[in-house]
């Protein structure tokens, strides 16, 4: 794509990327006729990285969103 000329092109079109993460936890098996919703946690390097706290906390998230649920696969 080919930009246009402008003053200070480089600071108006060169900008760090916005780096985003995505864990879902969906429903499946029998539980899946019933009306129980996907989940789908996500966020990016300003709120937090790839550590394993930061995954760890998304799995935490599912948990507790899903409580009541009796067994859960992780795969």
């Amino acid at each position: 794509m080919m930009i246009s000329r402008m003053p200070g092109c480089k600071t108006a079109a060169f900008t760090s990327r916005v780096v985003a993460f995505n864990e879902t936890f969906a429903v499946m098996g029998k539980h899946y006729k019933v009306k129980r919703k996907h989940l789908a946690v996500t966020w990016h390097e300003a709120t937090a990285g790839r550590k394993a706290q930061e995954i760890a906390s998304a799995y935490v998230k599912a948990l507790k969103y899903d409580r009541y649920q009796a067994h859960y696969i992780l795969a």
